[in-house]
């Protein structure tokens, strides 16, 4: 049996694969400008795949050490960062099951408030 199309099936496919095509197509075009040689791609305009493959700039990158100590350095942040974050979010939540706690009204609608405005609308 076969499906039938409908006009909606027709434009909702083309419509997902124009925004999928938009959304990639800035990852393809950094790729391809990063493996492609500098001089050529200053000269002539990259579009969608390089014109002369070569891996000298991802060779030049990775010999610099202060490039691996700035990795090393946003690695370390987002761990260290992390595992704070989610501990005291999890201290925090405890003591707001306590019954006891002084101001537990205060800080309830200290942490709820801003969980339902954004920052933006905050300014208006």
């Amino acid at each position: 049996m076969k499906k039938k199309w409908s006009l909606f099936s027709v434009f909702n496919y083309l419509f997902l694969a124009l925004f999928s095509f938009t959304t990639l197509y800035p990852f393809i075009y950094i790729i391809a400008y990063s493996l492609s040689d500098g001089v050529e791609a200053m000269n002539h305009p990259i579009y969608f795949l390089p014109r002369e493959f070569t891996i000298e700039n991802y060779v030049t990158i990775f010999q610099d050490s202060k490039f691996l100590d700035a990795y090393v350095i946003t690695i370390l942040r987002t761990i260290i960062g992390t595992s704070l974050h989610v501990f005291l979010s999890a201290l925090f939540a405890y003591a707001l099951t306590r019954k006891e706690l002084p101001g537990k009204t205060f800080l309830t609608f200290y942490i709820f408030i801003p969980s339902i405005f954004g920052g933006g609308m905050m300014l208006v």
